[in-house]
């Protein structure tokens, strides 16, 4: 197989199959903040995903809402400015 070129599932040597594991193995989904490299607590500082597709810590998202001028920020990752209001908690 060349660099790049993708493989259909029937054609892999592995089948995708989903499998119920018992609670003693569930694992807890994370996330780090790349702004302030911090985890993130899904109550109090949940991540926040914003109009471009990135992802932030809600206390960063605050802190970007409280040094904007108006009704749109900049995303700290990208130069994309968009609407407070698009901003959606993600649900790890």
């Amino acid at each position: 197989r060349k660099q790049g070129q993708t493989v259909e599932w029937h054609a892999a040597r592995h089948v995708p199959v989903e499998v119920d594991l018992p609670p003693e193995l569930h694992q807890h989904s994370t996330f780090a903040c790349p702004i302030s490299r911090a985890q993130t607590d899904m109550r109090s500082n949940p991540p926040m995903l914003l109009a471009c597709g990135h992802c932030v810590s809600k206390s960063c998202l605050d802190r970007l809402v409280r040094s904007s001028r108006g009704r749109t920020i900049q995303c700290p990752i990208c130069p994309r400015h968009q609407l407070l209001t698009v901003a959606r908690r993600v649900i790890i």
